[in-house]
């Protein structure tokens, strides 16, 4: 058998081409560059650049510009919709891939095609032959825990699915696996089942039953065998606390293989529980985008590991990172492969053969060293997975090590975290082995909070600008259920990672975690130092000095706000009386101003969610009872008096506002505008014609408190129509709105099936009535097409007044 293996696959061989490419890593580079802008310079996308038909470094850096998936999504959405024009690539690209969207909650299309699966098998035989030189393996089996998930069709008909979904169904993959690897124990109907639950238990007794020729645990055949039942069950039975469960259950396992950098770092604990002795190996680094290194040092525990990038599976830059005032950011320039400094850290872009040019990948790497002519990268994070509230910024491998300091708490009791936690704003939120005593989750939580080293934060923190951190226990089996929701969203489970830092626009998940939790527990109100000495943040410094009052004076720049509101303990309170203030005095001050961008930004986003709140202040007179310190209140009442003619004005303006309204109905990948919504109800609205009916009014909402979330379309009719016909009505709606992501996400039930509510004649006037009621006049009023989740009294409004509901079919 191993002969045979050899014939068609020769390690050394493999290991030899790649000591010679890496030696003269800086001509590959060139070449691959030229090879890449050659076959694709004639596209839709480098034309506009004006590369002429040049191939060469610098031209290629002076003329194209570095993107991030946003700004190519418009080309990559055509060609899934079925434009075949050489829009990226100048061959058609085959598939699609969906982007694992752990983080944001919304996977991306990537393009997928033969020199990407390529590049795919190149990495995989490299990276395999320097394992098996270290640990080879004979004629025996892997163990491999690999899932598909769900595949569909685009608009344009192309097949779309995950990226390992994509490489496990390609002819090339079974071909290559089959020349260099020893086969997988599992049945190709295991692996492409489309249960995850059944796989999995599949896959195990599938090891089980092969359990002497298993050599390799990584990421028809049942028989009756007492025999090995019985061996198995005393193996089990025997384990104290299931250490070493591996090599017990698979005795000839020469390792445990896969992904176990970045935010698998936090199972190596418990993976090396299982493993016993058996040493761990990490995996490859890639992403969906596509493979930027491998791992030639095996023997290297994960911590350590480093991948030497691959000079020809595409054209590789870094962009230097630098320390300022408010964290780390690029510098302007990108250097070369071969122009990293050791030491440094990067952040990756790259042009591949897919049709990804001058890409931000959003990974940060440090250069740990060279292979030949090739750096040897180790992962630092992900660029935008950072906790940040105010001035601070906590990353993924911050957020770990606070995690594990404290969990040092939960050793005596025998317990510990299941999985790393998932952030939003200041909560952190745990799934653990067992019950804790309320003491020693408040020491979990008084530690996490300390253990947030970045200055940003412990000053925010001290001067109450960011609240306490809360820890929020969650039931057993959350973690999982949100597992179910990214396979429901066609992600497969290989392609899993627990999202660290989970996104503010990531409802479903931040619905998941909070409808599952069991206790809750906050840190200390402020950090306190020894000594007496006033010890704020450098701005805090400035604001208090009685010297920058004077100078604010004598330029003639007074704030609106009063010192009470701007050293307010409690930030929040003291941004919406910020906000308040400006309204009050809205027609006096010049210039809007705060020490750093993001803080303007934030004030707005939440002007956006309170300014009915505001209005109804103003008209009033009346400080709304969010605000609750004395001091606050106090001065506040003193500045606002009744201004139903101010209130009217500023309710006027923000009704006006269509763009910041959000407009827009969106769930998943999905985006439907007003017009959207308004060209289905018309097409929906025609099954009423015969029944001499028509709508007199209607709106919209996304319901997302089950999962999947589905579209909600509000109907008022002139009279009563039959079941039937509503029902045609509803099938219709869902069938009509032809956004790609909206259709893809409903055929793989990313999306709920959509709901057609009948509401009570004279609904829409109480709509009416609210809006009057908050200071409105009917001159100004338009029905709200698309009512956001935070509008909840129109919610509550349209929810009261269903007679009749009924759920689309149309995809089924």
């Amino acid at each position: 058998m191993m002969k045979n293996i050899e014939k068609i696959f020769d390690a050394e061989e493999v290991i030899e081409d790649f000591e010679v490419m890496t030696k003269d890593a800086g001509r590959i580079q060139e070449e691959t560059l030229e090879k890449i802008l050659k076959e694709n310079g004639g596209t839709e996308y480098l034309k506009q650049w004006g590369l002429n038909g040049r191939t060469d470094v610098e031209t290629f850096k002076a003329c194209v510009p570095i993107v991030c998936h946003s700004d190519l999504d418009p080309y990559i959405q055509r060609i899934a919709d079925g434009d075949l024009s050489p829009i990226l690539t100048g061959k058609p690209i085959q598939a699609i891939s969906l982007s694992s969207g752990t983080t944001q909650g919304k996977p991306k299309f990537v393009p997928f095609n033969d020199e990407l699966m390529n590049s795919t098998m190149q990495t995989f035989k490299t990276s395999f032959a320097f394992r098996n030189r270290e640990f080879p393996i004979g004629n025996g089996k892997a163990l491999q825990f690999i899932y598909s998930s769900k595949q569909f069709k685009t608009k344009g008909g192309l097949a779309a699915g995950t990226a390992t979904t994509n490489v496990y169904r390609n002819a090339q993959f079974k071909k290559t696996m089959k020349a260099m690897s020893t086969p997988v124990c599992s049945p190709d109907q295991v692996i492409f089942g489309p249960d995850f639950q059944q796989s999995l238990y599949c896959h195990l007794l599938s090891g089980l039953i092969f359990r002497d020729e298993v050599q390799v645990v990584s990421s028809k055949l049942l028989k009756p065998d007492p025999e090995l039942a019985e061996t198995i069950y005393s193996k089990c039975s025997s384990l104290s606390n299931w250490y070493g469960l591996i090599p017990e259950l698979f005795p000839n396992t020469k390792y445990i293989y896969g992904i176990m950098t970045g935010s698998m770092e936090p199972y190596l604990k418990k993976l090396r529980h299982y493993a016993g002795e058996l040493p761990l190996l990490s995996a490859d680094y890639g992403s969906s985008e596509g493979w930027v290194g491998v791992n030639v040092n095996p023997k290297f525990p994960p911590e350590m590991v480093t991948y030497a990038v691959l000079p020809n599976i595409g054209y590789f830059e870094f962009l230097p990172l630098e320390e300022n005032l408010i964290g780390v950011e690029q510098a302007n320039s990108s250097v070369g492969l071969t122009e990293v400094k050791l030491g440094e850290e990067y952040e990756i872009v790259f042009t591949n053969f897919a049709g990804l040019y001058r890409y931000r990948l959003g990974d940060v790497v440090k250069i740990k060293g060279f292979h030949n002519g090739t750096p040897e990268l180790q992962f630092v994070c992900r660029r935008n997975l950072l906790l940040s509230i105010n001035i601070d910024k906590n990353t993924e491998k911050d957020l770990q090590l606070a995690v594990e300091a404290s969990g040092k708490h939960s050793v005596d009791e025998k317990l510990e975290v299941w999985t790393s936690p998932a952030m939003s704003t200041s909560q952190l939120i745990q799934d653990t082995t067992g019950e804790a005593t309320d003491e020693i989750l408040q020491e979990c939580c008084n530690c996490l909070d300390k253990s947030f080293l970045d200055a940003g934060y412990v000053s925010s923190r001290k001067v109450n600008a960011i609240g306490a951190l809360e820890l929020m226990i969650v039931k057993r089996g959350t973690f999982h259920k949100i597992l179910d929701h990214f396979v429901g969203l066609g992600g497969a489970v290989s392609q899993f990672k627990t999202p660290r830092c989970v996104g503010p626009k990531n409802s479903s998940l931040i619905q998941i975690l909070s409808s599952n939790v069991v206790k809750s527990y906050s840190t200390a109100s402020s950090l306190k130092l020894k000594g007496v000495l006033a010890a704020s943040t450098g701005t805090t410094n400035v604001f208090t000095s009685p010297q920058y009052k004077k100078i604010m004076k004598d330029w003639s720049t007074p704030v609106c706000s009063p010192g009470e509101v701007i050293f307010a303990p409690d930030f929040q309170q003291s941004l919406y009386c910020h906000l308040l203030s400006g309204l009050i005095f809205r027609d006096e001050f010049q210039v809007v101003s705060s020490t750093f961008a993001h803080s303007i930004v934030h004030a707005f986003r939440t002007f956006e969610q309170v300014w009915e709140e505001l209005v109804v202040d103003i008209r009033e007179g009346v400080l709304s009872s969010r605000v609750t310190v004395p001091s606050i209140r106090l001065v506040m009442s003193k500045l606002l008096k009744p201004d139903p003619e101010l209130a009217e004005t500023i309710y006027s303006k923000c009704s006006s506002l269509s763009n910041w309204r959000n407009l827009l109905l969106s769930i998943n990948i999905d985006k439907n505008t007003e017009k959207d919504l308004q060209l289905a109800v018309e097409a929906a609205s025609k099954h009423l014609v015969d029944e001499k009916l028509e709508v007199m009014d209607f709106t919209s909402h996304v319901n997302v408190s089950a999962d999947p979330g589905h579209y909600v379309i509000s109907w008022e009719l002139s009279g009563e129509a039959t079941d039937e016909i509503l029902q045609e009505c509803c099938d219709c709606l869902d069938k009509t709105f032809l956004d790609a992501g909206y259709v893809s996400s409903r055929k793989v039930n990313a999306i709920g099936a959509l709901e057609l509510r009948i509401v009570k004649r004279g609904t829409f006037h109480k709509i009416l009535d609210h809006f009057v009621g908050l200071g409105g006049t009917v001159s100004q009023f338009k029905t709200p097409r698309c009512v956001g989740p935070t509008n909840s009294s129109l919610i509550q409004i349209l929810s009261s007044n269903v007679v009749k509901s009924y759920s689309s079919t149309a995809f089924f």
